[in-house]
């Protein structure tokens, strides 16, 4: 049985612009800088961010989020590999918050670039911290 959760415009409308063209050079070249998409309730911005690891990424996407005023909500996109039943894959994470929720949501696209493989939908993971918390 899945869980449902609602995700506000602003989360959709930063998904619908990042996933795309993340998995898009995912596929085309295996290369990918972490995007951070955060969002107004007007307009979004988008940030390239350069780092050497998950952890370093999720603590500067938290301070990103935190020292910009304003934020009603984010979406974080970067690469790294999840485990399936048919062992580690790479993946295209996402996370995202809005100021109205108490948790942010965790999901992932898998894929295989040199097969051509991409799983046909994006699969939530689970809940996450959220940044605007």
């Amino acid at each position: 049985m899945s869980e449902s959760i609602s995700l506000s415009q602003e989360q959709a409308d930063m998904i619908a612009a990042g996933a795309q063209p993340a998995l898009e050079l995912l596929m085309a070249s295996g290369l990918f800088q972490p995007t951070l998409y955060l969002h107004d309730g007007e307009k979004m911005t988008f940030y390239t961010l350069v780092v050497s690891g998950v952890d370093e990424l999720l603590a500067m996407a938290r301070q990103m989020v935190k020292n910009t005023p304003a934020i009603v909500a984010y979406a974080l996109f970067y690469d790294s590999s999840v485990d399936t039943e048919e062992g580690p894959m790479d993946a295209l994470f996402i996370e995202t918050g809005d100021a109205d929720d108490d948790e942010a949501h965790e999901f992932f696209r898998a894929y295989n670039r040199q097969t051509g493989f991409l799983t046909t939908r994006i699969a939530r993971l689970g809940p996450a911290v959220n940044f605007l918390k």
